[in-house]
């Protein structure tokens, strides 16, 4: 099977599930994740023959898609910030309004040094690590109540190799500090209603974690 008659198959398979443009997008992150390769690559390189691991990866993904799996979940990593961050389903997808609010602490307290930052609900530990990344001698702590999802977020500090130091602990119940402790506390905790679940997409409402979005 050619790339081009990859990409035809991936339209006729996904186009009974998803929006077009959509169709395009997850094409566009298969064959990134697997191929390393650019839209323009796809163009320029369609007639050549897909690998055949890569062969194999698309045949399995496609049910699991049609099935509405994230396709994050289908390549198990997500891009954040420029950053490749592993997923699972024990952390949600980092979503692009996620990435605005470390735009906007990074434009307040870029120039600032040494900052003791605490993130809060931390799951695949994307604020943490781009916030490691991008503040100057930051030291930065993160909590979750998920053990598993601390264990995606400490190998994605491994894998990038930002130091940020992890702790399974549940806000709600935490003495306060005697003294203040941290420059700078963000969370995307959970926030959405247990009863407006059934408006939302089968995609996260089947695959994201549950503990990660809901609140009674």
């Amino acid at each position: 099977m050619t790339i081009d008659e990859a990409h035809i198959l991936t339209r006729q398979t996904l186009e009974a599930i998803y929006p077009r443009g959509e169709v395009e997008a997850i094409w566009r992150i298969l064959i990134d994740k697997w191929m390393h390769y650019t839209p323009v690559d796809v163009v320029l390189r369609g007639t050549s023959e897909l690998p055949e691991p890569v062969d194999e990866k698309l045949r399995d993904a496609w049910p699991r898609l049609c099935n509405y799996e994230p396709v994050q979940y289908v390549v198990g990593s997500a891009s954040f910030h420029g950053l490749d961050i592993e997923v699972n389903r024990h952390t949600l997808i980092p979503r692009v309004e996620t990435e605005q609010l470390v735009d906007m602490i990074i434009d307040r307290h870029g120039a600032e040094q040494d900052l003791r930052v605490l993130d809060v609900a931390t799951g695949s530990g994307c604020i943490a690590l781009s916030l490691a990344r991008w503040l100057p001698f930051a030291q930065v702590e993160a909590l979750d109540i998920s053990a598993e999802a601390l264990a995606v977020a400490r190998r994605n500090a491994k894998a990038l190799h930002c130091k940020v130091t992890f702790r399974e602990a549940d806000i709600l119940t935490l003495e306060p500090p005697v003294q203040p402790c941290h420059d700078i506390v963000v969370s995307n905790p959970p926030y959405i209603a247990a009863h407006e679940a059934e408006a939302m997409e089968p995609n996260v409402l089947r695959y994201e974690p549950h503990m990660a979005l809901f609140v009674p």
